[in-house]
């Protein structure tokens, strides 16, 4: 079978790929599937002979192909810097990555990006070099080098979404914008980053140019009080929300990198070891049940194989940011300890018909997400006029999966949006 290579990254935001090389980009992932059924059910009917290490070759060979497509940043990037800055208002300190197009080329505009949990700024390594944008990347409140505060209400949209406004108008003024108060921005997230997307264009849609998302739909306010218990009864796949609100991650997982390790392995695809399978649903392709959580009992013994969605050193990275960041595992849970205090927030925004988004919107579903599953997007247009929906074959990790497919949807999308407003130019 002849790989056709999906387009490399475009390093300048006018040089986005055409609709011949977007139909080569699906061609590549159809024809390289990452969690799908094809390679599981290759996988499972592999001879009984197979040893473990050709498994894992065969696992990480057709996953490498699609993700070394893109070209991706690094943990020390040198075309990225590591900055800091205190929000006034709030006195949180934000950890954030900053990048630029190369010399002589015209700023088109600048891109704001949310991750999601368990992740970092890094998580947007992919799209962050393609967009050619001035690109912000925080890493969000309670992870890695961002603070990590005790008071659960200073992690809710209303507050965060206050800071990341601050951080945007600094950046501007940073970079010599002669009216950073008027600069309208493209912002993006994943996971609980989308939910926080949709949450910023509601709270400060003067802000934005125009917001996507990754995996996370759009679920609107509601004027009624409500809990996780009774969100998790409704929906099961969101059950696993429980184990991590509980508190029992932080204290079986702690600070130690072997147990950090295993955390995220087991969260970012990462395998049971052979002796562990028949304790294992042979049914998951994975570690992570939407319905349960994740096995804390193999990670507690770090027996928990590793992802093939990151290399070591991005591995490594990720667990020093975990096992000795301000936050911990601790502060990335914190998130799911929000339900209430959020609906309660945003009780007004429902109360006053504050539901609706007009900004444009693209929504990315990844059609083998197991927690936001594609069917929750299906309500999205009633509440988002100018909305355009695509999907992906990937996981929940979508951005790492399937990066080719991803930039050049947004890509695609953000060109269609900046021809309108007439300002893509050449470089100069």
């Amino acid at each position: 079978m002849q790989l056709v290579r999906a387009p490399k990254a475009c390093v300048k935001l006018w040089d986005i790929p055409s609709s011949q090389d977007l139909r080569r980009a699906r061609v590549c992932t159809a024809e390289w599937p990452t969690f799908g059924r094809a390679r599981d059910a290759r996988l499972h009917s592999t001879p009984p002979s197979t040893s473990l290490l050709e498994l894992k070759s065969t696992f990480r060979l057709e996953l490498s192909i699609e993700m070394a497509a893109v070209d991706k940043l690094t943990p020390s990037d040198s075309r990225v810097q590591h900055r800091t800055y205190t929000v006034p208002a709030s006195n949180h300190t934000y950890h954030y990555l900053f990048a630029e197009p190369p010399a002589r080329t015209t700023v088109t505009g600048t891109a704001l990006l949310i991750h999601g949990f368990p992740d970092l700024a890094l998580g947007w390594r992919y799209p962050l070099v393609s967009l050619g944008l001035r690109v912000i990347v925080p890493d969000m409140l309670g992870y890695g080098g961002t603070d990590a505060p005790e008071k659960l209400e200073e992690y809710s949209y209303k507050s965060v979404t206050n800071d990341l406004v601050a951080l945007v108008r600094h950046v501007l003024r940073e970079a010599g914008h002669k009216d950073p108060e008027s600069e309208k921005i493209i912002l993006g997230g994943h996971d609980w980053g989308g939910m926080v997307a949709w949450r910023f264009a509601l709270w400060h849609p003067s802000v934005l140019r125009c917001v996507f998302s990754v995996c996370t739909p759009y679920f609107a306010p509601i004027s009624q009080p409500i809990t996780l218990e009774v969100l998790t009864s409704i929906h099961s796949n969101f059950r696993y929300q429980l184990q991590f609100r509980s508190g029992e991650c932080e204290a079986r997982v702690g600070r130690d990198p072997a147990r950090v390790r295993a955390f995220l392995g087991a969260l970012y695809g990462g395998r049971a070891l052979m002796e562990d399978l028949k304790t294992i649903d042979e049914g998951r392709k994975g570690l992570f049940d939407p319905e349960v959580g994740i096995p804390l009992d193999l990670v507690e013994q770090c027996r928990v194989g590793p992802s093939p969605l990151l290399s070591k050193e991005e591995m490594d990275y990720y667990v020093e940011q975990f096992a000795t960041g301000k936050g911990g595992i601790k502060g990335a849970c914190n998130w799911y300890r929000m339900t209430e205090i959020n609906n309660k927030e945003e009780m007004e925004l429902a109360q006053a018909g504050r539901v609706n988004i007009r900004t444009p919107a693209l929504m990315v579903v990844a059609r083998k997400d197991v927690a936001l599953k594609p069917e929750l997007a299906g309500k999205m247009k009633d509440f988002i006029e100018n909305l355009k929906m695509v999907e992906v074959d990937a996981s929940h990790w979508a951005l790492w999966e399937r990066p080719a497919e991803v930039n050049a949807h947004l890509t695609e999308w953000l060109r269609g949006i900046l021809d309108r407003e007439g300002r893509l130019r050449p470089s100069i």
